[in-house]
């Protein structure tokens, strides 16, 4: 038998062998691949943050302002929002106590009710409650008054309440 070589491929042959790798994102754009997913829950070390893929991490955090302010994140708050959860710096119940305790907030929501008013939304939307009671309304609004809100509001927000309703990656609606 007679064995000539074979003739090389022709040029669109070669093409389709050779294996084309798909186009990046910009340089410092993390696709979601390439992070870590988060365990299974349960399996997570206690005390151990969930790291966010990049995709979760922005729609949380879109939520984060729309939810809280009522309106879209600004480019700088953003950024600084989704890292933190991509690195697994915070959760969104920190970013929650961040925002809640934040200058915008106080003048947006706590300066334009009673502290009554504000204790009773408080209870209402940060540690769902559907009915509040009279005296822990009292308690919280007297707290408002005397003391600083931003421990008040943080007081909410580690509660147990809060974390059996939200826990750490619930986001709650404020607006």
């Amino acid at each position: 038998m007679d064995q000539s070589p074979a003739s090389p491929p022709t040029t669109l042959a070669r093409r389709r062998a050779v294996p084309q790798k798909p186009p990046l994102a910009g340089a410092d754009r993390r696709r979601s691949e390439d992070l870590p997913h988060p365990a299974p829950l349960g399996l997570r070390p206690p005390g151990a943050r969930r790291l966010w893929r990049f995709d979760d991490a922005c729609a949380a955090c879109g939520r984060l302002y729309g939810d809280l302010l009522g309106r879209d994140a600004d480019v700088e708050g953003f950024r600084y929002a989704v890292d933190r959860l991509v690195s697994g710096q915070a959760t969104p119940r920190d970013l929650v106590a961040e925002i809640c305790t934040s200058e915008e907030f106080r003048e947006k929501f706590l300066m334009n009710e009673t502290a009554n008013e504000f204790a009773r939304r408080l209870i209402l939307r940060l540690a769902r409650e559907p009915w509040a009671d009279p005296g822990q309304v009292k308690r919280l609004a007297v707290a408002l008054l005397e003391g600083d809100w931003r421990v008040v509001i943080r007081g909410v927000i580690a509660s147990d309440r809060y974390a059996a309703t939200h826990g750490d990656d619930g986001i709650p609606i404020w607006v």
